[in-house]
């Protein structure tokens, strides 16, 4: 069943999940989302490819933020796709700020969906800790994010150097 046979609401509690599993600063959700074989295309780095990939590329940088909270803005379902064209600001704070700055930047996520994602994103629990169990909710198969970091990632480098 095809995304279009899910209700705005739905898919907003869908992305609400999404939000809180990134927002946890842990990878443990990722395989709820992503599927084996995944993409992820993250700002103007190389795009990586496989669920474990991208669970290493966020357990390296989770570990260097104090928190991370997503607000949407809106998203867009285009007709007869099972995409997901997501509008979002990301609030960071960097661990070991000295100031606790909260840096907002805006993003923007587009999801390439599995044909069968209507049937599925129901599945995604994330009170669940069957791996195996809540694999069967995982329906991104591509994901590109659209964001300037820079400034984030600048932090990080302050906080590491002791420059702030």
């Amino acid at each position: 069943m095809s995304l279009q046979s899910k209700s705005q609401n739905e898919i907003a509690a869908w992305l609400k999940k999404w939000h809180e599993g990134a927002d946890s600063l842990t990878s443990d959700y990722h395989h709820m989302f992503f599927t084996k074989d995944a993409k992820l295309t993250y700002a103007n780095n190389e795009t990586l490819v496989g669920r474990d990939k991208i669970i290493e590329f966020f357990s390296q940088v989770f570990p260097l933020l104090q928190s991370m909270h997503h607000s949407t803005r809106s998203f867009t379902i285009p007709a007869d796709k099972n995409q997901i064209f997501l509008r979002d600001t990301i609030s960071y704070v960097v661990k070991g700020d000295p100031e606790a700055k909260e840096i907002t930047i805006p993003a923007l996520g587009a999801f390439f969906l599995v044909d069968d994602a209507g049937d599925r994103i129901g599945k995604v629990d994330l009170k669940e800790s069957d791996k195996e169990k809540t694999e069967e909710g995982a329906v991104i198969e591509r994901l590109e994010v659209y964001l300037d970091a820079s400034e984030v990632f600048a932090r990080i480098v302050g906080v590491r150097d002791g420059t702030l």
